[in-house]
């Protein structure tokens, strides 16, 4: 295995059981090299958002492989697979899933606080993310209290309080304007080029897509050469 590649699938396959059989992914073959920038593009239904949650750790494969930093995610117990995902895996959605009650910075600390980090180093470090992500005004700031852009900063701030080196977008500028849009890719972009951050976004934005370092295309679950 090619020491530069942090994802890699081989042979993956996922199908759902239920009245009707339902394969989702067929035979999936992909690599991804560390520090690269990627979208996955296909039509609706296609296997895009099951491909990136397989990537993720949140769903096993029917069949076939995943490795995650030369990992086989099949060799891994429950709690070791929790291990991979805090350490490995920084994950957006296209709804952001802020914790309503509470303010951007607590938004950002408050993972960090599950899993035994001080206080006050989980304020220091939740206030560099938010300030990276443009976004230091809005601390003080619940959900409602924002635009639907700022709180997809927040969101993607959030999902880098554990240094993750994979980011895994699904559909982040989904429910944004064209300005917002942009705010966000060039967000995604500076992590990739500063930090080294390897991103993989799902999008049906052609624009969005077009200035990331690769498409990958898929459609009726299987990859498009």
């Amino acid at each position: 295995m090619d020491d530069d590649n942090l994802i890699v699938l081989e042979n993956v396959s996922k199908t759902f059981e239920g009245n009707i059989k339902s394969e989702a992914l067929k035979n999936i073959n992909l690599s991804i090299k560390k520090g690269e920038f990627c979208s996955l593009m296909g039509p609706s239904g296609s296997g895009k958002s099951t491909l990136l949650y397989l990537i993720g750790a949140l769903d096993i494969p029917s069949s076939g492989e995943i490795y995650i930093n030369s990992q086989a995610i099949s060799k891994l117990n429950e709690k070791q697979l929790t291990k991979l995902r805090q350490d490995y895996i920084g994950l957006v959605f296209q709804f952001h899933f802020l914790l309503p009650e509470f303010t951007a910075l607590e938004n950002l600390m408050i993972p960090q606080l599950l899993i035994k980090v001080p206080k006050d180093q989980a304020k220091k470090k939740s206030l560099e993310l938010l300030e990276k992500a443009n976004i230091l005004h809005k601390k003080d700031n619940r959900p409602s209290q924002m635009s639907g852009g700022e709180q997809q900063r927040v969101a993607i701030a959030r999902s880098l309080v554990n240094n993750p080196l994979i980011l895994l977008a699904d559909e982040p500028t989904g429910n944004l304007d064209s300005a917002n849009s942009k705010n966000i890719y060039s967000l995604l972009r500076s992590l990739n080029e500063e930090h080294n951050q390897t991103i993989l976004v799902v999008t049906h934005d052609q624009n969005f897509a077009s200035q990331t370092n690769r498409i990958i295309e898929i459609i009726d679950g299987k990859i498009v050469v």
